[in-house]
């Protein structure tokens, strides 16, 4: 998945993808979520996972998240990036969220090696992810876009350039 966005709002699923079990390798990278979604009301609901970018990733798949945003609300539980079981893997590369998700939602888990954003490091972030697409435009099956900045739920976000 490469240069995808979602701006749709949802219910215990995925930003972009709902379930990852393809049990080889899932590569997403320079995408972003900024729709706002409605986790599980119960910690422990079986099989409803809610998160920004994979809902849930499961047995032997890999997913890589590369230079990639999950910037919309989740409320109730969830994961601002993913949620795994059975043996999956989700590895994160140059990822950002806004630190206010994680102030705002006390039953949010926030994925190991995911960023937060805030006014103070927004344009830093900007810059970042450009570079990433600088140094990597042209190494996938499509040219990489570049970021600019959005007001996403009230605060300057980064979001692909049109």
């Amino acid at each position: 998945m490469i240069n995808c966005y979602n701006r749709g709002n949802g219910m215990e699923i995925g930003g972009l993808i709902g379930f990852d079990d393809v049990g080889g390798t899932t590569t997403i990278v320079n995408c972003y979520n900024a729709g706002n979604m409605t986790g599980r009301k119960s910690a422990n609901a079986p099989y409803s996972h809610t998160s920004g970018i994979i809902a849930g990733a499961y047995t032997s798949t890999t997913s890589n998240i590369i230079n990639t945003c999950s910037l919309g609300r989740i409320t109730n539980y969830g994961n601002n990036f993913y949620y795994v079981w059975g043996g999956a893997q989700v590895n994160l590369e140059n990822c950002f969220y806004p630190a206010s998700i994680a102030t705002e939602n006390s039953k949010l888990t926030i994925n190991e090696g995911s960023i937060a954003i805030d006014e103070n490091n927004v344009k830093e972030v900007l810059d970042q992810l450009n570079e990433y697409v600088k140094e990597h435009k042209n190494d996938y099956e499509v040219p990489l876009k570049e970021w600019k900045l959005e007001v996403i739920n009230g605060e300057k976000m980064p979001v692909l350039a049109e």
